[in-house]
């Protein structure tokens, strides 16, 4: 039995009088790959702050990991496991992708140095940790995005339209990272024009 990450049952979100979910209903199991094609921006930022963060809701339910953690009954506002990566990143530029990994904890630098090679050994990265995040690729800022979500234990990633992030020719290695995060139990949600 596949284990479940999300699930949305009948939700309706209106903000300042707009419905931007209505009855919306979807569900997601560990490991699972879901691209959602929208024909507008309509109810996305809305749909994605509602996985990361629980806010009010006027119907439905919310369950993560088969827990209920949001519902129009209750309107606690709590944080959940879901990475997002979008045209802007959450990387600090000045930064190794070693301090990146690891926000420059107070811990040895050759310790960290170790410890983020093995993460992007586990999950078949090629990187020099050196290298500062503003001289990454497109591809490779991603790669750093997605061993941070894996890092930090987030059992979702939410990816917005890759095909305005990455090349033609890099479509290749980011589905094979997806198929990589499929096979440590992270789902993924991406969301694309049609």
């Amino acid at each position: 039995m596949k284990q479940e990450i999300l699930r949305f049952e009948n939700v309706t979100c209106k903000k300042d009088g707009a419905v931007y979910l209505d009855n919306f209903s979807f569900y997601m199991t560990a490991g699972e790959i879901v691209g959602l094609l929208s024909v507008n921006d309509r109810g996305i930022k809305e749909l994605i702050e509602l996985m990361a963060k629980n806010h009010p809701i006027d119907a439905g339910r919310v369950y993560m990991g088969g827990k209920l953690v949001n519902s129009y009954l209750n309107q606690e506002e709590t944080s959940n496991r879901i990475y997002q990566i979008d045209q802007k990143s959450s990387l600090i530029n000045d930064l190794s992708i070693t301090d990146n990994l690891f926000k420059k904890q107070v811990i040895n630098e050759w310790v960290l140095r170790e410890q983020a090679a093995r993460v992007l050994k586990q999950l078949s990265m090629d990187l020099d940790l050196n290298k500062r995040v503003e001289r990454l690729t497109t591809m490779e800022r991603i790669m750093v995005e997605i061993a941070k979500a894996y890092l930090m234990g987030s059992k979702l990633l939410v990816v917005l339209y890759p095909e305005k992030l990455i090349g033609q020719a890099d479509f290749p290695q980011f589905h094979q990272l997806l198929r990589k995060m499929q096979s440590m139990g992270i789902s993924t949600l991406y969301f694309c024009y049609v």
